[in-house]
């Protein structure tokens, strides 16, 4: 599957990259999360990966980092992705 990115932020940290301000430990589990999406065949593959929390409406949780990846779901692929902080 192909995440394409409509955050800045999340475009960087995918690049192994990592924004102002951000923290390192958070932008690794981060990218561990964009690489696996990268990887990924199709939805199934999201689903199948328990620890991402796959939830229709509301993206991937990214578990101890406070944050998920929201996205629209179209022909296998994740498009205007970004950030969301979901305690805030």
């Amino acid at each position: 599957m192909r995440l394409y990115c409509k955050d800045p932020e999340l475009k960087e940290v995918s690049e192994g990259k990592l924004p102002k301000g951000f923290d390192p430990v958070m932008a690794k589990k981060i990218k561990k999360v964009t690489d696996f999406i990268d990887a990924s065949n199709d939805e199934r593959d999201l689903r199948a990966y328990r620890a991402l929390h796959f939830e229709k409406l509301s993206g991937i949780r990214i578990v101890g980092t406070g944050y998920r990846i929201v996205f629209k779901l179209a022909n296998n692929e994740l498009k205007e992705a970004f950030l969301d902080n979901y305690h805030d």
